[in-house]
This record gives C-alpha cells, sequence and structure tokens, in this order.
C-alpha cells in the first residue's frame, strides 16, 4: 500500500537527492588576475562563477557524472515506491541504496575536495548541498526499518489465523 510510512521516507529522500540539482554545494570568493574578486559556487551539475557585468552565475565546467549518480538514486527510490507488494525485495532494494547513497557521498566529496584544492581555494563556505545527501540516507535507512517492521507485523498476522 502505497499510503505507508516508509513511502513518505522514500518519497523525502528522493526529494532530497532532487533539490541537490538546485542548491549549492560550496561557495567561495577568491582574489584573481587584477584585483577583482571571483565570486563562485560548486553544485552537482558544475562549478559556476559570477559574471561581474551581468551579476548571474555562468557555467564554468560542468559534471555529467554527479548528474547521472544523483538522478539515478533518486528514481531508483522512486522505483522503490512502487515495490510494495513484494516487501522483501522493497527492503533489500532500500538497503542497497543506502550503500550506494553512501559510496555516493564518499564520491561527491572527495571529488569535490580535489576540485577545490586543484583550484588553489582556501576559503570555501559550505552550502545546504552538503548536508542533502546525508538527510537522503537517514530517509532511506528510516523507510528499510519501516518496511522490516511492517513485514514482521504482517508475518505475526498470519501467524494468528
Amino acid at each position: 500500500m502505497i499510503q505507508r510510512i516508509q513511502t513518505i521516507y522514500l518519497f523525502l529522500a528522493s526529494v532530497a537527492l532532487m533539490v541537490l540539482f538546485f542548491v549549492p554545494i560550496y561557495h567561495y570568493q577568491q582574489i584573481g588576475p587584477s584585483a577583482h574578486v571571483l565570486d563562485a559556487k560548486i553544485t552537482i551539475q558544475g562549478s559556476y562563477v559570477k559574471n561581474a557585468l551581468t551579476n548571474n552565475y555562468e557555467l564554468q565546467t560542468l559534471n555529467n557524472l554527479r548528474m547521472f549518480i544523483a538522478a539515478a538514486l533518486s528514481l531508483f527510490l522512486l522505483f522503490t515506491i512502487f515495490q510494495f507488494n513484494n516487501r522483501k525485495r522493497q527492503v533489500g532494494i532500500a538497503r542497497i541504496l543506502v550503500i550506494a547513497q553512501f559510496a555516493f557521498v564518499i564520491y561527491l566529496l572527495s571529488s569535490l575536495q580535489q576540485q577545490i584544492t586543484a583550484a588553489g581555494i582556501t576559503q570555501v563556505k559550505m552550502g545546504l548541498g552538503v548536508a542533502l545527501p546525508s538527510i537522503a540516507i537517514l530517509f532511506t535507512a528510516m523507510a528499510a526499518k519501516a518496511i522490516r517492521k511492517d513485514e514482521e507485523k504482517v508475518k505475526a498476522a498470519d501467524r494468528i489465523r
């Protein structure tokens, strides 16, 4: 049934990963050549640099792998919602997604750290995007636990009959 609490958890985990596309992970300012301040942000899509004339952020480098992984994880979380007829498969997929999300967080933070050190940036402010993958992991783990409890309730009800 779709109205179970694990559905809400899985949906919130998927939304947390989708929001990652719209918020910056890191924001930094750096003094560039001719002593002007370079204002930039790093998102899941890549690096954006603020144009001094238009005051808009323009894409400097693109990272398709990070975008693809975040989108795939988000879609798999939505797919897991509709596996409610087979709770064993649903809990198995949820557990695999927790591991995949951990791997994604490690990859994301290490690739961003490499990008920051390669650019020679020293002062970095963390954005909301740093916490979102961890929130998604938390919601996915809570969903797996709720699915397992739901399965135990069904087994207990079968024994009573």
